[in-house]
Parts: structure tokens; sequence; C-alpha cells
């Protein structure tokens, strides 16, 4: 027997005190043969009148645990585990919150899944207006026994019953669930079909504006880890492929919303294994954007950060070339990173000779050293 009771749970074994084992694990009654004869004296017939016609039984407790922040408004045993009814109370005058369906590990107690049952109007309901009982469902010769939950409640009920993994996740799927069906898929699906559910999840943020849940999730679903396993190298080309369109796709989406400068972090900062790249011009919208409003510490930050093999550094050195004109010869705050960062990307070109102006205007103490380096002296 199982009793839940407040946030406490016990597992109750009752025995018939009577009956006991041989030495070979056969039952015997107590006082008594296999002919049935009692060892002690044989009642007299008036006596036998009196004898009583049930066993004794005795109760054992096989556990008792406490549950942690848990209010106990149903329990049943599920398989080897426990199915816990969990009950929350009210905050405040009107704040009120569904019960939660959990499963326990029958051993260590801990919490193995957690649901949240939203019922036909739960609010008001008390701790004692649940039940929660189990039955079976008679199986056929081509099948099993079923095990099956009920809970009722004033307003409502419904029946509880286990999912597999494909049940769960067609559930999922047909609640609109993407998130938590791309959490489950992860763990047996096809990777392209994982894409795929992740993908539909991504129109959910779209359609309804949610821009930074979106560029969140957008580098979970386009994620390619290091570590995962491909049949065979075009297996692998094949799916970064994919993800490459992906992401040109999505990113098309930002730029054409006029956000994309509001989410750099987005973007992957390698290249990718294969022949197909994101387009330069998604990196080259975000550059050029921070070097239009002034934005130089970001601008510096992603030139840092980023695959300069990801978009065009000429273009981009050509521009910043013009802010530093605009300044002319004046050791300007605002600008001397840029300086700096302009004479790293004129190195990293091979253009040695267009770093000496900045230099000088830098008043770098390094200069003549850096002359001779680059036999940049006549």
């Amino acid at each position: 027997i199982l009793i839940g009771w407040v946030a406490h749970a016990w597992y109750l074994k009752i025995f018939n005190e009577s009956t006991k084992k041989d030495d070979r694990g056969e039952e015997v009654n107590n006082g008594f043969h296999n002919s049935g004869q009692s060892t002690s004296n044989v009642l007299s017939t008036a006596a036998s009148s009196f004898k009583l016609h049930y066993d004794e039984k005795r109760v054992e407790i096989i556990y008792h645990e406490k549950l942690s922040d848990c209010l106990i408004a149903g329990i049943s045993e599920f398989n080897n585990d426990l199915m816990v009814l969990k009950y929350l109370p009210k905050i405040g005058k009107n704040q009120y919150f569904p019960p939660e369906l959990k499963i326990l590990d029958g051993v260590t107690f801990d919490e193995l899944s957690v649901d949240e049952l939203v019922l036909k109007r739960y609010q008001g309901l008390g701790m004692n207006d649940y039940q929660l009982q189990q039955f079976s469902v008679e199986g056929t010769e081509d099948s099993k026994t079923e095990m099956k939950w009920f809970l009722v409640c004033a307003n409502d009920a419904i029946i509880i019953e286990e999912f597999s993994l494909h049940d769960k996740l067609t559930w999922y799927l047909s609640k609109k669930r993407y998130f938590d069906a791309w959490v489950l898929s992860g763990l047996w699906l096809d990777r392209l079909e994982k894409l795929k559910i992740g993908k539909k999840q991504l129109e959910v943020y779209f359609k309804e504006k949610k821009w930074d849940s979106a560029s969140e999730f957008i580098q979970k679903v386009l994620s390619i880890d290091g570590g995962e396993e491909f049949e065979n190298d075009q297996e692998k080309m094949s799916y970064i492929d994919t993800v490459v369109e992906e992401w040109n796709n999505l990113l098309q989406v930002f730029k054409e919303e006029g956000i994309l400068s509001k989410y750099p972090d987005m973007l992957p900062v390698h290249k990718f294994e294969s022949e197909k790249q994101i387009s330069e011009e998604y990196y080259e919208v975000l550059l050029h954007s921070f070097l239009k409003n002034k934005e130089y510490e970001k601008l510096i930050h992603y030139l840092e950060q980023w695959d300069h093999r990801l978009f065009d550094l000429q273009d981009i050195q050509l521009h910043i070339n013009e802010v530093l004109l605009d300044h002319g010869d004046k050791d300007d705050d605002e600008i001397r990173g840029l300086r700096k960062i302009y004479i790293a990307n004129s190195l990293e070109l091979d253009e040695p000779e267009l770093c000496v102006k900045q230099l000088i205007i830098l008043k770098d103490t390094t200069l003549m050293e850096f002359l001779d380096e680059h036999h940049l002296i006549g």
C-alpha cells in the first residue's frame, strides 16, 4: 500500500500473521499439519462456534520518505518509480497554479520528469479535491496488459498513460510545442529531422516577433558540434551545406526586418569546413553599420573576433581609412583604437606601407624599427 500525506510518502506491506514458510519455502498454517489437524487440543463443537474466521494481519513499513518542496495531492506506483501529483498553493489573492505530475525515482526519489496539468477551472481547488488512481487495461493475445491512471477533480477528469519517446514527440508536435520536441528529438532522432523541428520553432518566434529568442535559438539549432559523428565525409559535407544554407535563409529574415545589427553575436565566428559559406554581406552589413554609427569599439571587437575570411577585409579597410582621413593628423582618443586595428589589418594584407602614416600620428616609438623590418627605408 502506498500512502501520501502532505509531504510524506509511505510504502506499507501487509502480512498474514498466521502465514509462515517451512524449510522448503512452502507456506504452512500455524498449529496445523498437512492433514489439517491441529497440534493443539481439538476444540469441542460448542467451542468451535466461537472460532474467528480471519487471520491476524501485520503491517510493515518498507520505507518512509519526506519529499522536498512537494505537497502530495495524489500518489501511485509507476513501474518501479513513483507518480506524484504535486499541489501548488496559490500566492496572494489571485495567483493560482495548476498541479504538476512528477515522476520520482523509486530508489533515490530524484525527479525524473515533471509535467504541468492545466485542468479546467483548477483555480480555487484544494489539495484534497484531486483523486489519482491506477487501473489496468487487459491486453489481448498480441499485446500486454497496460497500466493507466486517471485524475479526477471537481471540474475535470483526464487519463494518464505512459508514452514512449516517439509518442511524446508526436504529442509535442501536435500541440505545436516545437521547442520541447526539439529538445526531446536530440535523444534519438536523425539530425536532419531535428533541424526541421528546430526550424518550426524559429518560424513561431519570427511570427511573434520574438527576435531575442530567435537569435539565441538559431545558434543552438544550427550548431555543429566538433565531436559530432558522421557515417562518412560525404554525409558530413552534405549536412554542413544544409546548415550553411539555413544560416543564409534565416539571416536574410533579420536583414529584411532591419534588425540584423542588433544581433552580431549570433553570427558564427569561423568558416565552415565546406565550399559553401555564409554570405559575406551579412558580416559587412554589420561592420559598415558600426562604422557609420561611430561604434568603433564594437567594430574593433568583431574585427578581432571574426575570421577575416568571412568578409572582404580590403573593402572594410578602405572605409576605415576614409574615417581616419576625416580626422586628419590628430591623435584623437576616439579613433586611436581604429588606427591600431587599421595597422594590424594592413599588415595582415601585406600592405605595411599603409601603416607608416598612422604610426607617425600615434608617435609610435618603434617606427624606425618598423621601417627597417619592412624595408621601407630608401
